[in-house]
């Protein structure tokens, strides 16, 4: 059994007998998710996330256990590594934690195969308004192998554009899909019509990612709005009489204004 603690840009190997076990652990309460963004050996690329949790008997059987929303850790499983070129084993902080840095959390990946052998890959860096961090890539390319490299890569501040990973296995942060829990956005809207699939909290959820996030006065109003609304959400949602309030004199009047616009 051999335990290895990567140092900044550092890399190693062990070997490829599966299952391949990548753990992402943090120590506080934020919500923090795993993703782990993938190269097949066919140039086929995708990831495995909290929405798309993949499975053991679904190609390319890399599977998520859970959604661990108040700490603890999040397990990534590979079944068939031979299947794979490159993953790269990321971490997502909610946009609703507000200022945080994956740093304080403690956050870490570990990875283990099937015999024992463990890498575990650390943050190093402060960094508080950075909502992505690529924590380890691996390699897969070499027969029998997997080649862990510590990543520690951030995106830029308040940017929810999730990474992506290239063919070739490199990466790029803030170049993909904004992605949000959206079940946990939008509180006020969500509470008074009910939930976050009407046509109107939709309508709210676009204006948010087409022209709040895209200026940096939206993007910190953004991040007020989801670190101090939720108390007011539940507030209001108790309330039937300032439900129908907030619904008729605030949000019917946004709604209308954001579609004529």
């Amino acid at each position: 059994m051999t335990d290895i603690i990567l140092k900044s840009k550092e890399s190693t190997a062990i070997t490829s007998n599966p299952p391949i076990l990548a753990t992402l652990k943090w120590e506080t309460r934020t919500d923090l998710d795993l993703y782990c963004f993938y190269v097949t050996q066919k140039n086929e690329i995708g990831k495995i996330f909290y929405k798309d949790m993949g499975g053991a008997d679904k190609y390319p059987h890399v599977y998520l256990n859970q959604d661990s929303k108040k700490g603890g850790s999040e397990t990534m499983t590979i079944l068939r590594p031979e299947l794979l070129k490159y993953a790269l084993i990321v971490g997502h902080r909610e946009f609703e934690s507000g200022a945080g840095s994956f740093e304080s959390a403690n956050a870490s990946a570990v990875i283990e195969n099937e015999t024992g052998n463990s890498v575990s890959v650390p943050l190093h860096e402060k960094n508080d308004y950075a909502y992505w961090v690529a924590i380890a890539r691996l390699d897969f390319t070499e027969t029998g192998k997997i080649t862990i490299s510590h990543a520690e890569t951030y995106s830029k501040a308040d940017v929810e554009q999730a990474p992506v990973i290239k063919t070739d296995g490199t990466f790029k942060m803030d170049g993909g899909k904004v992605e949000f829990k959206e079940d946990k956005k939008c509180f006020v809207a969500t509470g008074v019509y009910g939930s976050w699939q009407t046509p109107e909290v939709r309508t709210l959820r676009d204006f948010r990612d087409q022209h709040l996030l895209n200026h940096p006065l939206g993007k910190t109003f953004v991040r007020c709005y989801y670190r101090f609304s939720p108390p007011a959400a539940d507030f209001i949602a108790r309330r039937e009489g300032l439900k129908r309030l907030v619904k008729s004199r605030l949000l019917d009047p946004l709604v209308r204004r954001i579609r004529s616009s």
